[in-house]
C-alpha cells in the first residue's frame, strides 16, 4: 500500500493510445516513484464517445477527460460489487491490478500500468478491508 497525503484518495491518470503508448498530449508521472505509485494508464485517443452537438449520436474524440472517467467508472463498479471497502481501497485496487504486462511499459509513462476493470473486479476484497 502506498502512504500519501490525502490518505490515498485520488489517482492520477495518463491517457493512452490503442498501442498502449502514452498520448503526447498527456502528462506522465515521470522519475517520482511516490507520483508512480498513484498513476495509472486508461484509454484517451479515438474513443467513440457521445457527441454533445446533437445529444443523439456518437464521435471519436481524444483527451485525458476520457481517460480519466473511465478510472471513475472503474472504482464506482468496483465500489459497487465492494460496497464495505474505502475509497482508498478501491483506488488501490484500481492501482494494484493495473496491467503492467506489455511491451512498452514504463513506470514513468504508465505510473502503475493499464487499468484492468476485470481484474479490479476479481479481487479478494479481504486483502483490502481496512485500507
Amino acid at each position: 500500500m502506498t502512504t500519501t497525503s490525502g490518505g490515498g484518495q485520488y489517482i492520477l491518470v495518463a491517457a493512452i493510445d490503442a498501442n498502449k503508448r502514452v498520448a503526447s498530449f498527456s502528462n506522465t508521472p515521470g522519475e517520482e516513484l511516490k507520483i508512480q505509485q498513484r498513476y495509472i494508464s486508461a484509454p484517451g485517443v479515438g474513443l467513440d464517445v457521445a457527441d454533445h452537438k446533437t445529444n443523439t449520436e456518437y464521435t471519436t474524440d481524444t483527451g485525458t477527460s476520457f481517460a480519466a472517467p473511465l478510472v471513475t467508472a472503474a472504482a464506482g463498479a468496483v465500489k459497487s460489487k465492494f460496497t464495505s471497502l474505502s475509497s482508498a481501497a478501491v483506488l488501490q485496487i484500481l492501482l494494484d491490478t493495473a496491467n503492467q504486462d506489455f511491451d512498452g511499459y514504463d513506470p514513468k509513462q504508465h505510473g502503475m500500468g493499464i487499468l484492468d476493470v476485470e481484474a479490479a473486479l476479481n479481487v479478494n476484497p479481504n486483502d483490502y478491508i481496512g485500507r
